[in-house]
């Protein structure tokens, strides 16, 4: 396994989980103010054994990884994946590069996650490493209660989107790994009937499409089984891996409805107004439950 040369700045390491994008994405903006980032993604076999995994996930995620690297490799950087348990892939990169700060997103996940995040945190500890993680979206941990909840949600959609780096400095000498294959994974190589594509761009346009014509339905059309699948965002895969942030859908939702509220509306027009207020609850539902 190749060193990081000695002549290289410090490094950090942005360690991406369900949040594969750059932009709005604080972690990695941080990182990168620091100086030079080590773009992480740790693909985990054993998570592909949890009961809720499927093999879709896996293909859903290759897809954004593709996708992410591709927007790294824009920006001077690359995508490292590691693949086996959290803490043993970062031990072996702390031996290689001697990094001192790891950031990354809050995740909200299930059982095997959050078990993992708290032997990491465990592990960063016993290492000296700090570890910075960042709100993804409007789930905020530790409260007591739901007291002001609500208050905090609208201030965090509020804020501007966090900034994208126009370049991303990355040490050399970091090796990155083959993905597994399906099978490797435990997983069926067969992915049955039409399902959506994964990546940045995938949401990007999928957004557009609901905001540009398909939304007008929504608020009829979101709870019946024969119109849903066209009135319907399309939106939760790309929000559940973090392709695209929830605060940028809110951003843009309230670029539309300034939009509308311009100017005269066509008679065709006319339902928008009700289908994002009923797509703006739907957002504020998902953080809430």
């Amino acid at each position: 396994m190749t060193a990081v040369r000695h002549d290289d700045p410090p490094c950090s390491v942005v360690w991406f989980k369900r949040d594969l994008r750059i932009s709005d994405h604080e972690p990695l903006y941080r990182a990168v103010s620091r100086g030079t980032v080590i773009c992480l993604y740790i693909l985990e076999p054993e998570l592909y054994r949890q009961p809720d995994a499927d093999a879709i996930h896996f293909q859903f995620i290759l897809q954004s990884l593709s996708d992410l690297n591709e927007l790294l490799t824009e920006r001077g950087s690359r995508l490292i994946v590691r693949t086996g348990d959290a803490v043993e892939v970062l031990e072996r990169l702390h031996r290689e590069t001697g990094f001192r700060h790891l950031y990354s997103h809050e995740e909200t996940g299930n059982g095997f996650t959050y078990q993992r995040d708290i032997k990491v945190k465990s592990w960063c500890s016993a290492q000296n490493v700090l570890w910075h993680e960042y709100r993804q979206f409007g789930v905020v941990r530790a409260l007591r209660d739901r007291n002001g909840w609500a208050k905090q949600w609208r201030e965090f959609m509020a804020q501007p989107l966090v900034p994208t780096p126009p370049m991303i400095a990355s040490p050399t000498g970091v090796a990155t790994q083959g993905l597994p294959s399906h099978n490797e994974l435990g997983l069926s190589p067969r992915i049955e009937g039409i399902h959506q594509k994964g990546g940045v761009s995938a949401a990007l346009e999928t957004l557009h499409g609901f905001l540009q014509g398909r939304g007008v339905g929504y608020s009829q059309g979101i709870s019946s089984p024969r119109l849903a699948a066209s009135s319907g965002s399309r939106l939760s895969p790309y929000l559940a891996y973090g392709n695209i942030s929830l605060r940028s859908v809110k951003h843009a939702l309230a670029q539309k409805r300034q939009a509308l509220a311009s100017r005269a509306l066509l008679p065709e027009e006319r339902p928008w107004k009700k289908s994002l207020a009923a797509f703006d609850q739907r957002l504020h539902g998902h953080c809430h439950f």
